[in-house]
């Protein structure tokens, strides 16, 4: 899922580059470090706070499923009753982590 991901980030930098030069616009080197931004952080929506971030749309479904197959893949190792307390754990984080990460960084 991180292939298809970088490779549609890379054509919306490319894209917004593209669109901030035909028109002539000032700041071309600031929209692309904001979409790179957008694209690391893979927030779905634009929001303001902890800190500004543009959001990357969509494709945060890639970003999230990526990460999500590598915790499931280190939960699934786990054995016994370990693994109920780790689910647990990581929901736990999850849930209060969303005030201070986007979703797909707050697990």
């Amino acid at each position: 899922m991180i292939v298809p991901y970088y490779i549609a980030c890379t054509a919306v930098i490319i894209f917004a580059a593209m669109f901030s030069i035909i028109n002539n616009q000032a700041g071309t080197w600031g929209t692309v470090k904001s979409w790179a931004f957008a694209s690391i952080y893979a927030a779905g929506d634009q929001y303001y706070l902890p800190f500004p971030m543009r959001s990357i749309g969509a494709i945060w479904f890639l970003w999230a499923t990526f990460w999500s197959t590598i915790f499931l893949n280190l939960i699934l190792k786990v054995k016994g009753p370990k693994r109920i307390f780790l689910v647990v754990g990581l929901f736990l984080i999850g849930y209060y982590s969303r005030e201070i990460f986007w979703f797909p960084l707050a697990i």
